[in-house]
């Protein structure tokens, strides 16, 4: 069975395109098989802007994320595992999706289903979207004003 983390990549990469956000990637350069430039790896970590004019011949298939870009001037092919991919998110507003890594699910902790987005741990305390802690939790509905039009999609 398809795991269901590259269908939710490109659900979120098509959504940013649809609103004209951002799409970027957060990625794990320490999974074997990533190909990034190195010179702008920070604590075994990159962001990547995927959105259509900032790379050439993207594939997003369902083990691999592929693409063509420019870096410090320089064209480079950039290689992906799906597994490696942290989050998918639109720069202008943080909106997308986190995903658990392999090793954070090595560590011990529950385990969500394989390749599902990342709850919120009851361990660390509830912050509103301030980042201001907060007793209510986050999955508890609060009643709609009339004329709000909120997104609903958050990054975890």
């Amino acid at each position: 069975m398809i795991p269901t983390k590259p269908y939710l990549i490109r659900a979120i990469y098509d959504w940013c395109t649809d609103q004209g956000f951002t799409p970027h990637l957060l990625v794990d350069t320490s999974v074997e098989g990533v190909v990034v430039p190195q010179h702008l790896v920070k604590n075994n970590s990159i962001v990547l802007n995927i959105q259509n004019t900032a790379v050439r011949s993207l594939e997003m298939g369902n083990e691999w994320l592929m693409f063509s870009a420019r870096f410090s001037g320089k064209s480079m092919e950039v290689i992906v595992p799906v597994h490696a991919i942290r989050a998918i998110f639109a720069r202008e507003n943080g909106q997308g999706c986190a995903f658990e890594t392999q090793a954070e699910r090595a560590s011990g902790e529950a385990e969500p289903a394989l390749d599902e987005p990342v709850q919120p741990s009851q361990k660390e305390p509830l912050r509103d979207e301030l980042g201001q802690v907060t007793n209510k939790p986050e999955n508890k509905p609060e009643p709609k004003k009339q004329g709000d039009k909120k997104s609903h999609l958050k990054l975890v």
